[in-house]
């Protein structure tokens, strides 16, 4: 399937290339009726059995001031390249906590893909880089903030029900100072069958390549399960993923998860099973080799130190001034139009952030 998408950037010079992406086998169901082909069994890598992978780690959310769900940063820092998750449930409360709708200022960003899913209803996407446009269920917002870019988002459903959720990806050391651009996929590739319908939103997954632009080896799709359903998942073995629920209950790998809650996955698996509660169930996948960049995150900036990222909260806070001030921002983050004030940096005074220790390259032997 072609997917159509609005791509708005600057005339600048072109960031690195895409990195080439990898194909695998499409996904199976292991309940399938007779009258169907049999299923394959679930194989495991060639290098261990089942038994000796390490098992899944499942991770519950903290809740931020506004009710929203955060399952990165928390207990652990990254899913392969991904660095923040944030789940919202939309105004209300229900089987997650109380929660608001999603309304977050104006805020920068560098060193970053922000990728903006929304599960059910519509959101407001308002960046530095494009006109605010509304993002509706199906459909992906992908910001690139390279050397510096600004956004915010806000619920526009009705009752501001919106379930969304906010992602963000490292981008790879070469591609730190990117030019900012945004993408907006209104079409994106779906494989459908029985119980299982899977879009691939970002990345390569189940041998499909969505259409956004990417700098490393990565993945995200959404997954729907009937009831009851159980499926193999074909993955990349050499990903690290992270299956988040947005409704229902699911078990991957003998780990159980309900809504708003992570499971872990680590490498070296071929297949995932997956196994859907009583009720449908909806969740998005994560995945991405382990991290082996040495790269400082703080507040949504990354830079290859410290001194990095303070020159760029001092930018944004120079700037920040000057909106204040009535002057033009034309700056480093340029100006989100939304007519609130813009989030206000954390202090970072007395504090010495420091590269993180590499975890990879992690590969798997053949």
């Amino acid at each position: 399937m072609r997917a159509s998408s609005d791509v708005v950037a600057p005339a600048a010079a072109p960031a690195p290339p895409p990195v080439p992406r990898r194909r695998s086998a499409l996904p199976r169901r292991t309940d399938a009726p007779p009258s169907r082909p049999a299923a394959r069994a679930v194989r495991p890598p060639v290098t261990a059995s089942v038994a000796e992978l390490s098992p899944p780690e499942h991770i519950a959310p903290s809740r931020e001031p506004d009710g929203a769900a955060r399952l990165l940063p928390g207990t652990r820092r990254y899913v392969g390249p991904w660095c923040f998750v944030e789940h919202h449930a939309g105004a209300g409360a229900g089987a997650e906590g109380a929660s608001a709708a999603l309304d977050t200022p104006a805020h920068p960003h560098t060193g970053l893909q922000l990728l903006t899913w929304v599960f059910a209803g519509a959101v407001e996407h308002r960046t530095s880089v494009a006109p605010n446009a509304v993002v509706r269920a199906g459909e992906l917002s992908l910001l690139t903030a390279g050397r510096g870019a600004s956004h915010g988002l806000a619920d526009v459903s009705d009752a501001g029900t919106a379930r969304a959720v906010r992602l963000a990806a490292l981008l790879p050391p070469d591609a730190l100072d990117a030019s900012p651009s945004l993408e907006h996929h209104t079409e994106l590739p779906v494989l459908a069958e029985g119980g299982v319908r899977l879009t691939v939103v970002v990345g390569t997954a189940c041998g499909i390549d969505a259409p956004a632009t990417t700098y490393r080896p990565l993945a995200c799709a959404q997954l729907e399960l009937a009831a009851g359903s159980h499926i193999a998942l074909p993955v990349d073995r050499e990903f690290e993923h992270g299956l988040l629920v947005d409704e229902g209950a699911i078990t991957v790998e003998g780990t159980s998860a309900a809504a708003t809650e992570l499971v872990v996955v680590p490498l070296g698996r071929s297949y995932l099973r997956l196994t859907a509660g009583d009720a449908p169930a909806r969740l998005l996948i994560l995945g991405g080799p382990p991290l082996d960049d040495e790269t400082v995150v703080w507040w949504g900036l990354a830079a290859p130190d410290h001194d990095g990222v303070a020159a760029a909260r001092a930018d944004w806070a120079a700037q920040r001034t000057r909106r204040a001030r009535g002057a033009d921002p034309a700056a480093r983050f340029g100006r989100v139009d939304d007519g609130a004030a813009p989030a206000t940096a954390p202090d970072l005074a007395g504090v010495r952030l420091r590269v993180p220790a590499p975890r990879g390259p992690a590969r798997v032997t053949p």
